[in-house]
């Protein structure tokens, strides 16, 4: 066990919630560096002052023409510069082939109900994989992806490290609305999800599959279908605040033959 007084965030928290979800993962034996990382309001490594507008850039936000080619090329460019914040301002934006989110950006929306990534194909509309375990330094604020009744995920995340999700809302079709998956030989974790809501046509909210996942953190969350765990060599999840309804049989099911082992730590959150 870590003594909580020795976590060099914990002073400056006020959210109760936070507090408590620091307290039991390090109760769950991470280094003190691995707890305050991966609950900590981080953001990528990236100049403060480094910031790009996609409709600025010709991204159209009308719903008219597809518009992912420049918001690909600006969060890309701006990986390239050394990172910063992509922001998408209050619209529909037509997503015909899917985002890849390079390392250390900030993807930047003004809310749910107003930046609107709609899928027009059967694609994944975010992805976050690498074909080795890579510290990605992500984060994905105030943005609705739409599924639209075509794609097939709303997010589809494999072999990353340390990505954020703020008050996203994700919407995907039969399989699953967002998925964090790895390889063999790999793993996903720190991956945080604060305010966010899960939801899809039929299939599972949040599923946490592939071969080991861990450190994957939801604070406040919310999904309509479930959330589903069956990583075959473990997985690690915390939950705080938050409601899963809608999964067949349950709101949360684990499966699995885990070899590694398996924990579920719920704090306030219904199922």
């Amino acid at each position: 066990m870590i003594p909580v007084p020795q976590l060099p965030a914990l002073a400056n928290r006020k959210d109760p919630i936070l507090v408590e979800a620091i307290k039991t993962i390090s109760n769950m034996g991470q280094s003190a560096a691995d707890v305050t990382r991966a609950l900590a309001p981080y953001a990528p490594k990236t100049n403060a002052t480094a910031w790009a507008n996609v409709f600025s850039g010709g991204a159209d936000n009308a719903g008219k023409i597809a518009a992912d080619p420049i918001i690909q090329t600006t969060m890309n460019n701006m990986s390239a510069a050394g990172g910063g914040v992509v922001y998408a301002p209050a619209g529909i934006y037509n997503i015909g082939m899917s985002l890849t989110l390079p390392q250390n950006v900030t993807l930047q929306g003004d809310g749910t109900l107003s930046t609107n990534f709609k899928a027009v194909g059967a694609i994944d509309i975010l992805t976050i994989t690498a074909a080795a375990q890579t510290n990605q330094f992500i984060a994905v604020r105030d943005i609705r992806l739409n599924w639209n009744g075509l794609s097939t995920r709303a997010l589809n995340l494999k072999n990353s490290v340390f990505c954020k999700f703020d008050r996203v809302y994700f919407n995907g079709s039969v399989t699953e609305a967002a998925l964090v998956t790895s390889t063999a030989g790999q793993s996903s974790y720190h991956i945080q999800f604060n305010h966010c809501f899960f939801g899809s046509s039929g299939g599972i909210g949040l599923h946490v599959s592939g071969v080991y996942a861990t450190g994957i953190v939801l604070i406040d969350c919310e999904s309509a279908t479930g959330l589903v765990a069956d990583s075959t060599n473990g997985y690690n999840i915390s939950t705080f605040g938050s409601i899963f309804e809608g999964c067949p049989g349950a709101g949360i099911r684990l499966e699995g033959s885990s070899t590694v082992g398996a924990a579920l730590v719920f704090s306030s959150t219904d199922a």
